[in-house]
């Protein structure tokens, strides 16, 4: 990949104004008039079309005492390209220009051009623009960081949710699904589009590869990552908002809302037996099942009054957790995984969303804090995250006892208000429902 760095002078000066000169030290440096003009980081890198190269653009001006001064620059980029002003958080960077560049998607040789439009005392003329600097890129293969995918996704404004699901990212919208293994080429093959799809309905994953899609009234399933799917008949009435959760030995145990009853079928829904006759004769007390998950053979069954039984090959545990542990009983909103030994649920009550993270050896909450919006709970590669519902500019990864805070930092971050998010291969991507734009991070 070639560089270009071009170096524009101005080739008099007037009155008492030193010549201009370049640097011996940094050849991105250039004095005219009173200032001198450094790039200090940023002028020599690589990237490919839609790349927000990875590092920032930083630029110095000072006096001739090395005094920081002030200057009015412009910035003009070619092939639809992106820049975006930020500050510095460097000791000693607090008056520099920091920049950030995100290539086009349409010519090889991509140039930003840095103007200061306000230069005084080089002209007979008064103040004038001078172009300070010029560097071209020739874009090639993608390297490290965020990247725009420049072709059409399909997806349209109506991306509703990702799914991953056996080294595939599938799309989920209103029109069908839409599936790739590689984000990078963005090659989106639409496998579904039936009318199955036209609302917004919850689609559940599971390691063991069914997709399974809850409409409310009928609901269903695919074993072959959407491309088709069948009718599961559940016990409870077409009314019922049900859950289902699939064991490692292929059992489907099932649960509906307001019920105290935990149902099991052996032949993928065909029929069911109880496995738990009302969980009341377990907690002791009148309670509802809100909630299931499973990790292996076992499931965990929660109930509003904040209990955990864990079902085994016929088996129950009942764990007794204090009141108001993980929320209220007008949790409306309930998510769960199994990770390292402990539980991690994501619930939303009285319009506030929760994390508590259970541990069932001692039956206590081991970490718990409040959150802006709801997020799922997503498995993937033995890690655990909480990735938002609603996309913001951030996502949590749990690591070593504790969950990190990781910010999506690509340009035009008015749009994560209006996007969607995942995790695919360890690394997030997110999509603009507001530009139609994938976004995507190269490690």
């Amino acid at each position: 990949m070639k560089h270009f760095f071009v170096l524009f002078l101005v080739a008099f000066c007037l009155f008492s104004c030193k010549d201009d000169e370049q640097s011996e030290d940094n050849p991105y440096s250039i004095a005219i008039g009173n200032k001198i003009y450094t790039i200090q980081q940023g002028a020599d890198q690589e990237g490919a079309m839609g790349q927000l190269l990875e590092e920032e653009i930083k630029i110095s001006i000072t006096d001739y005492e090395g005094k920081p001064l002030s200057a009015s620059l412009e910035f003009v980029v070619t092939d639809g390209g992106t820049i975006d002003q930020v500050e510095s958080t460097e000791v000693g960077e607090e008056n520099w220009v920091v920049l950030k560049w995100q290539l086009g998607c349409r010519y090889e040789k991509q140039t930003l051009i840095i103007i200061d439009d306000y230069v005084c005392n080089i002209s007979k003329e008064g103040c004038v623009d001078v172009k300070l600097f010029e560097i071209e890129i020739t874009v090639g293969p993608a390297g490290k960081g965020w990247t725009m995918a420049c072709s059409d996704t399909g997806f349209g404004d109506d991306l509703k949710r990702f799914i991953v699901q056996k080294n595939e990212l599938l799309a989920y919208t209103s029109d069908g699904l839409y599936v790739t293994k590689n984000v990078e080429n963005n090659n989106w093959e639409k496998v579904n589009s039936n009318k199955y799809f036209n609302q917004d309905y919850t689609v559940n994953q599971f390691e063991s590869g069914e997709l399974v899609l809850f409409s409310g009234y009928y609901n269903y399933i695919s074993l072959d990552n959407g491309r088709t799917w069948e009718t599961i008949p559940f016990p409870g009435s077409s009314y019922d908002y049900k859950r289902l959760t699939i064991l490692s030995n292929g059992d489907y145990v099932s649960i509906y809302d307001g019920s105290r009853d935990v149902f099991i079928s052996s032949d993928a829904g065909s029929s069911w037996t109880t496995a738990i006759d009302d969980i009341s004769t377990l907690t002791g007390d009148y309670t509802k099942i809100k909630a299931i998950t499973s990790d292996g053979n076992k499931a965990y069954i929660f109930t509003e009054n904040f209990d955990v039984i864990v079902y085994e090959n016929g088996n129950t545990t009942l764990h007794t957790f204090q009141e108001y542990s993980w929320g209220s009983y007008s949790m409306r909103y309930f998510d769960a995984q199994v990770h390292d030994g402990l539980l991690f649920l994501s619930v939303q009550y009285s319009y506030t969303n929760y994390i508590a993270v259970l541990d069932l050896s001692t039956d206590t909450v081991v970490g718990s804090f409040a959150i802006q919006s709801s997020f799922h709970v997503l498995k993937q590669d033995d890690k655990l995250y909480l990735i938002p519902e609603k996309a913001t500019n951030f996502y949590y990864e749990y690591y070593q006892g504790s969950f990190l805070i990781k910010e999506l930092n690509y340009l035009n971050s008015d749009n994560y208000s209006s996007g969607v998010m995942t995790i695919f291969k360890g690394f997030p991507i997110h999509y603009s429902n507001q530009t139609q734009k994938l976004n995507y991070y190269i490690p």
